[in-house]
């Protein structure tokens, strides 16, 4: 298991209580800003009374432990600083929305079965919903919850082929659980809400879910894009000077990496306009109509790339949790936010873990790789007394034969009766080689069986019915010991 955690607590404690200090000064913001940002806390079911508030975000996927981590740790502040924890479900983007899992490999058995192919297991993923679309506005359509019930059912029976038979009986009982509430689910972000609804059941955690369409109407996001778009040049200018000093900090050399520039001749602002499901970027042009039509319920206004959590930490939260991907894009907001918008945005951490599986016991998960014993039989081929013992005289006269070669080789003389030689010497040490072919072939096999098992086994997407996530409970189990003094409450 390896897990990714804040670890200077006390810096983060520091940075926290300083935060509250200048909120009840009243100087963490301009007052326009306040005002908006404690109404749409209100909206969401803040209160004052409720504390520091701790916010995860992402996708309305199937959760791996990657992801679930986020919501552990949110938790686990929530609970360290008195707060509240509360989870975004981005069901503003496209997203590919799948469900993997583990099952038999469907043989063709009109083709010749490689040999080693004794354990039938891939990587099976069934697709729901639109990627081209977004999220938020696709149905939840019979069929879509129809081909996930078949894949539960399917991934069911296919347990055995990978878990031992306790983390089988646990993985069945989850997607058994799931099943179930995905014939109550009545849109397509309600699958990934489910399972992590049972999942924090399961870990004895606290989180509330919004969900991002529902921040984004809010009249704190359209002041925000209508202070962006009232000062677009200068943030342009901004923005894009803050990417390249992140280029040149990481020297790369991809100007669409981590993100593109925004074009300032075409007066391209960090905002979408989205209607009937299909996004458009916005312009300086277009950005007066396409606010009206919002405001009238035509269409919606959502951000662009890191202007999203950027609204979340200005407006929403105390302190934002990242994954390793957001967590590097993030560091390009700092200088913005202080520079632009004259404010102190919420802090940010970043969590991530990877958890193993827990294999059946005759599964073999250690092995060479195989180019390296291919590499060992291609030596026995092609030069087998190299693989003898020192002392045996058939190694001896290989190293005879090279030296005379090379000797040869200076003396321009002919080396054909030396080649006739390494050919006879060759066909001598093979018979003496046969068990040692025999042992590297058996290795190959287990080498290439290994390595079918390590795609499944290394892969991190699956959902979390195939991982014991109790140690990412008791990863952050140090976090809540010698809790610091912060207060409970906030003014706004």
């Amino acid at each position: 298991m390896s897990v990714l955690l804040p670890e200077d607590m006390e810096s983060l404690d520091r940075i926290l209580h300083n935060r509250l200090e200048k909120c009840k000064a009243g100087i963490l913001c301009p007052e326009t800003l306040k005002t908006e940002a404690k109404k749409l806390r209100e909206d969401l079911g803040w209160t004052s009374d409720c504390g520091l508030l701790i916010a995860a975000g992402h996708q309305p996927v199937l959760y791996h432990p990657g992801l679930m981590m986020k919501d552990v740790l949110a938790d686990a502040l929530a609970r360290r600083y008195n707060g509240v924890a509360y989870n975004i479900v981005l069901d503003t983007d496209e997203v590919d929305l799948q469900f993997s899992y583990p099952g038999l490999l469907e043989l063709d058995y009109s083709s010749t079965i490689a040999p080693g192919a004794n354990w039938p297991v891939r990587k099976h993923t069934v697709p729901f919903g639109n990627p081209r679309r977004i999220v938020g506005t696709v149905p939840f359509s019979e069929r879509d919850r129809q081909n996930l019930l078949a894949a539960c059912e399917e991934a069911k029976k296919s347990v055995h082929l990978v878990l031992n038979p306790a983390a089988r009986s646990h993985a069945r009982t989850l997607i058994s659980e799931f099943e179930t509430r995905l014939k109550n689910c009545a849109d397509i972000a309600e699958p990934s809400i489910a399972l992590r609804a049972m999942t924090h059941r399961t870990l004895g955690i606290s989180i509330r879910d919004v969900r991002a369409s529902q921040m984004f109407r809010s009249s704190a996001f359209l002041y925000f894009a209508e202070f962006v778009a009232d000062r677009s040049s200068l943030f342009r200018q901004r923005y894009n000077q803050e990417l390249h000093a992140y280029r040149e900090e990481r020297r790369i050399k991809n100007q669409a990496q981590p993100l593109p520039d925004l074009d300032d001749a075409s007066g391209e602002l960090p905002f979408w306009y989205v209607e009937n499901g299909t996004r458009e970027p916005l312009t300086d042009k277009t950005f007066r109509t396409c606010m009206k039509a919002a405001r009238a319920g035509k269409g919606e206004i959502y951000p662009r790339a890191i202007t999203t959590s950027l609204f979340f930490r200005l407006f929403f939260c105390d302190l934002f949790i990242h994954g390793t991907g957001g967590g590097r894009y993030d560091r390009i907001t700092e200088n913005l936010i202080e520079e632009f918008f004259e404010a102190d945005a919420a802090p940010y951490v970043v969590a991530s873990a990877s958890l193993a599986m827990e294999p059946r016991a005759d599964l073999p998960v250690e092995s060479r790789e195989p180019r390296e014993v291919l590499a060992d039989l291609r030596s026995l081929k092609f030069d087998p007394a190299r693989s003898l013992s020192p002392d045996c005289s058939l190694f001896q006269k290989r190293e005879e034969l090279i030296q005379q070669w090379h000797q040869s080789r200076r003396l321009n003389q002919d080396r054909s009766d030396l080649h006739g030689e390494f050919l006879h010497l060759k066909r001598k040490a093979r018979l003496y080689l046969r068990k040692k072919k025999e042992e590297l072939n058996k290795e190959l096999r287990r080498a290439l069986h290994v390595q079918r098992a390590r795609r499944i086994y290394a892969d991190r997407s699956y959902p979390v019915f195939y991982y014991d996530l109790m140690p990412l409970k008791k990863s952050v189990e140090p976090l809540l010991r010698g809790k610091p003094a912060v207060a409970a409450t906030r003014d706004s």
